[in-house]
């Protein structure tokens, strides 16, 4: 099989967007997740790629776009990544979006995390970490909720950086 100019060039262009990217692009995996502009449920779908992505120890990338959700459980490992600004979680039914119970080593960067102004029940957040060793939240906004924000318990070694909380 020949390749065309246009196809050698075409490649040479994609390896040097991931190389200047860094190796921690080419690192992730989207695990089939697309976004559907909020308006499907995705809360089966997201729960299978965030399991997946544990799994493997890869972090699980979310393309720009809006993802309709209800609660994700993240377990030890987990690591989720988006484009600041761009890859939104948005809440369909109030029960948060976020919950991370006895796990370690968990990261979220780079998301938005949009409570679509309701209300996240007793105690409930946007993002509910419980018992959770070595977690970190950097660049994430955390919009629209009808209760908390961003609510942590009994967790040891918590590094939040660069995160905007507004309107919860």
């Amino acid at each position: 099989m020949t390749a065309t100019r246009r196809e050698v060039i075409l490649a040479g262009i994609g390896l040097g967007v991931a190389f200047a990217a860094g190796p921690s692009f080419a690192q992730t995996r989207t695990f089939g997740v697309v976004p559907s502009g909020g308006a499907t449920d995705q809360t089966e779908m997201l729960q299978e790629a965030v399991d997946a992505a544990a799994r493997s120890g890869l972090p699980l990338f979310l393309p720009p776009g809006v993802y309709s959700t209800r609660r994700l459980e993240l377990s030890s490992g987990t690591h989720l990544t988006g484009v600041p600004g761009q890859s939104i979680l948005r809440c369909r039914d109030g029960g948060g979006l976020i919950g991370i119970d006895q796990a370690k080593d968990t990261r979220l960067e780079s998301l938005v995390l949009d409570g679509d102004g309701k209300d996240m029940g007793v105690d409930g957040a946007l993002l509910a970490a419980t018992m959770v060793a070595r977690l970190q939240l950097s660049n994430c906004r955390f919009l629209r909720s009808g209760s908390s924000g961003i609510l942590v318990s009994r967790c040891e070694d918590v590094a939040i950086t660069g995160n905007i909380v507004d309107k919860a």
